[in-house]
């Protein structure tokens, strides 16, 4: 305590028995005590055995200033009121000779309280008790509680408490069996493009009013939490599963009108992953983790859906985590190879070019294709070192086979990513991988697909220019799949249409398709550009693409994709 025993007795204005009176030196540093007291939060009362105050001395406290006179005399559950309820058990425990602290809710105000036993004047068993009001404190205390446990941005339970919250319920179901709970994982499908294009006070904004929006969904047993761009919901006490996906469609209900972000009004649609709970699960952020993984899977599908978890699912995702652990790896140790499909002119027969197509030599799984990888490369980014690979082993084949001898060289076909026009300094890149080996740029033709060219029609057409300007050929892949504007395509830097594969499969059953061809055929000649036909499989087929004028083809009636010495002897016969 910050006052001494004796010196707090002497400010209640008696002794102990026995005690002498010190002189009126000592007197000096008790006045000033008691003066100080009269300024300090603090309160000091005796009681005797039957809890009759004796003195009181209130210091500072408001809620008793100027009182204590008339408080002496009076039972001390008179003073305290309901307070004495909790402080009953504390005098009772004081009574048998042992100082004792506690708590004490007193006119409003919370007190931290000392209870000290002390003989009363006529030696009956007595006590001295001292307050301090730390209302305040506690108020900062709770304040900072709420701010470690709690998103600032939506006031929402942040990952702590709510992966606190879900551990409890894991822990309830462990209980009784029959408790049912699940979460549900809800991502902001245009969080990203709000934030970028109006700023992140906007994107705060948003958030805020998303959660203003859910939470009116929410029971009281439920927990709706923050975490970055998404929100995490605990659903406790289920009466079937099913119900979990009643939930999420009351979720994706509540927001299918508009929000207001800083006066912009925003479609904030969710897309939702679903778990349900059960005491199979040791530690919370599994179960969060395969919300996550519903999520994901139901973002495939398209934005705003929702989607159940099940085991596959976790099953897939260790196999894409591993696959990817794989490919950086196989990228650092040189496991990567391209094949080569050659294009052959439909109208004299004569190999042309060589399309050069990434396989993957897995060490376990053996020779991949791109269907097998590719996707994964697109979405982890590792299409980018990829791209790059292949640019520069494509460069570096076609000098080899230079030096080899073969006069004349045809031209390497490569594929483009969209990452790679949006990502890198692509006219750098090619630039860099031409000089490194000593070609010039109507070696390459670099393809890109037709739905990457159309997604930002103006960037990429500034991009492709600058492909062109080091005298290299530009491509639209998979032509007639994707969404191209005639409005686009007649003002974009390229050279060459090819026509996807799909339009050259079944045409016996849609003769829709051979038409589809001869118009792209048709449209590519009026635009003044060569037009290659992608898998041609049967002599069907090559008879009709000739006979609407098609330039070049590539399939496997003419050769599957090959490795670089069979592509080699290709060109020395």
């Amino acid at each position: 305590m910050p006052l001494g025993w004796d010196t707090l007795i002497g400010l209640l204005g008696r002794r102990p028995p026995g005690d002498e009176r010190r002189s009126s030196a000592a007197d000096g540093p008790e006045i000033a005590l008691q003066a100080a007291l009269a300024h300090l939060p603090v309160a000091v009362w005796s009681t005797d055995d039957t809890l009759r105050i004796t003195s009181f001395r209130a210091g500072a406290l408001p809620p008793v200033h100027g009182s204590a006179a008339a408080l002496v005399g009076h039972g001390l559950q008179e003073m305290l009121g309901m307070g004495f309820v909790t402080a009953a058990d504390a005098y009772q425990r004081a009574a048998e000779g042992e100082p004792v602290d506690f708590e004490l809710l007193w006119r409003g105000r919370l007190f931290k309280a000392h209870i000290e036993p002390w003989p009363a004047a006529d030696a009956r068993p007595g006590a001295l008790t001292v307050v301090f009001d730390i209302t305040e404190r506690r108020h900062a205390e709770e304040q900072l509680r709420h701010a470690a446990l709690h998103d600032p941005v939506t006031g929402l339970p942040n990952r702590t408490l709510f992966l606190d919250r879900v551990r409890q319920s894991i822990a309830r179901s462990r209980r009784n069996p029959e408790h049912l709970f699940g979460l549900l994982v809800l991502d902001l499908d245009r969080f990203k493009g709000v934030n970028d294009s109006l700023g992140p006070l906007a994107g705060d904004a948003l958030l805020a009013a998303v959660a203003r929006r859910l939470t009116p969904c929410m029971r009281p047993q439920d927990t709706l939490a923050h975490m970055g761009s998404q929100f995490s919901v605990l659903v406790e006490d289920l009466e079937e599963p099913s119900d979990l996906v009643r939930v999420a469609e009351r979720f994706q209900a509540a927001l299918a009108r508009p929000v207001s972000a800083r006066g912009e009004e925003v479609f904030a649609s969710v897309t939702i992953g679903i778990a349900q709970g059960s005491s199979a699960y040791t530690a919370p952020e599994a179960l969060l983790r395969d919300a996550h993984t519903a999520m994901h899977r139901a973002k495939a599908r398209f934005p705003g859906a929702f989607q159940v978890f099940d085991e596959g699912m976790h099953a897939r995702a260790v196999g894409r985590l591993r696959l990817e652990t794989e490919m950086r790896r196989g990228v650092e140790r040189g496991e990567f190879r391209l094949h080569y499909q050659p294009i052959v002119s439909l109208r004299t027969k004569k190999l042309t070019a060589f399309e050069g197509l990434l396989r993957w030599q897995h060490p376990q799984r053996g020779l991949l294709a791109p269907d097998d990888f590719l996707p994964l490369a697109e979405e982890t980014g590792l299409i980018v070192p990829l791209g790059q690979w292949v640019l520069e082993e494509g460069c570096r084949q076609i000098r080899a086979w230079r030096e080899g001898g073969i006069s004349t060289l045809p031209t390497m076909s490569l594929n483009l990513s969209g990452r790679q026009l949006s990502e890198c300094d692509l006219v750098a890149d090619v630039r860099r991988a031409l000089d490194a080996e000593g070609l010039a740029g109507r070696a390459l033709d670099l393809e890109v697909t037709e739905n990457v060219i159309m997604e930002d029609a103006d960037s990429t057409r500034g991009c492709l220019a600058g492909l062109r300007d080091l005298d290299l050929g530009v491509s639209i892949d998979d032509f007639g799949t994707g969404h191209s504007s005639l409005s686009h395509l007649d003002r974009l830097p390229v050279d060459t249409l090819k026509i996807d594969r799909s339009f050259l499969q079944g045409q016996d059953g849609h003769p829709h398709k051979a038409e589809i061809v001869r118009t792209i055929v048709t449209l590519g000649h009026d635009l003044g550009l060569e037009v290659i036909a992608e898998g041609i499989e049967t002599p069907a087929h090559l008879a009709a693409l000739t006979e609407m004028g098609c330039d070049q083809g590539q399939g496997y009636l003419f050769s599957p994709p090959v490795d670089a010495e069979a592509a080699r002897a290709m060109l020395e016969g």
